[in-house]
Formats: structure tokens, C-alpha cells, sequence
């Protein structure tokens, strides 16, 4: 899978569900969440995400990036689970996994970039 990724014309009201595992894996992560316009970026630490899910709601005319940041204490393969689900509590689209291998010391980066229906 490719280090970046993509949701199109998510729907208006949808939910985006954020898990990282495992659990008691020898790395840490968190997320930067970005949205377009005059709002403050925010920090999701590893207790939001592991196990999860992180929920954040999305809003029509939005765009959204979410930057994940990986360090590895030792050897490990860490899973990064992204969906998103529509207002009705359907799937939106096919969800995003990243499984991340990792030695000690490795810092590793994934993004996922969502844009709303106008």
C-alpha cells in the first residue's frame, strides 16, 4: 500500500474511525488531524488511537489530512485502520489499512487525505 492515500466526496455527516494496532506492540503512535480553513490542527495521542476507534465527524466542503506519525522501540509490525462511515452507519468507499514494519529507532509516516462532497 502506498504511503498516502485518499478518501473523494466523502458524505456530508460521515465519520472517520481511526485505530492503530496492536495493542501492547513495541511502538508508539499518534495523528495529526488537519481540516481546511480557520480551525486549529489537532493532536491524537496513542491512547486515542490504540486500540480505538478515534472518531471524528466530517463536514460538507471539507477537506482533511491525517498525518501518522510511528516510532519503533524494537522490531514490530504496527496496522493502521482508517474507514469511514456514512451518516447511516454504512461503509463509505473501502477502508485504508497500512501495515507498517519497523526496527528500533524508526520513525515511519503515513497520510491519509480526505475531501467532502461539496
Amino acid at each position: 500500500m502506498r504511503t498516502i492515500e485518499m478518501y473523494e466526496n466523502a458524505p456530508d455527516g460521515s465519520t472517520l474511525e481511526v485505530r492503530l494496532t496492536p495493542e501492547g506492540g513495541p511502538f508508539t503512535g499518534n495523528v495529526l488531524f488537519s481540516t481546511s480553513g480557520p480551525v486549529d490542527d489537532v493532536t491524537w495521542p496513542d491512547a486515542d488511537i490504540r486500540p480505538g476507534p478515534k472518531k471524528q465527524p466530517l463536514s460538507r466542503g471539507k477537506a482533511y489530512m491525517v498525518e501518522f506519525h510511528l516510532a519503533f522501540m524494537s522490531e514490530a509490525t504496527a496496522t493502521i485502520a482508517t474507514q469511514i462511515r456514512k451518516p447511516n452507519g454504512d461503509l463509505y468507499s473501502t477502508p485504508k489499512v497500512w501495515e507498517v514494519d519497523g526496527q528500533q529507532g524508526d520513525p515511519e509516516l503515513r497520510v491519509l487525505i480526505i475531501r467532502t462532497e461539496a
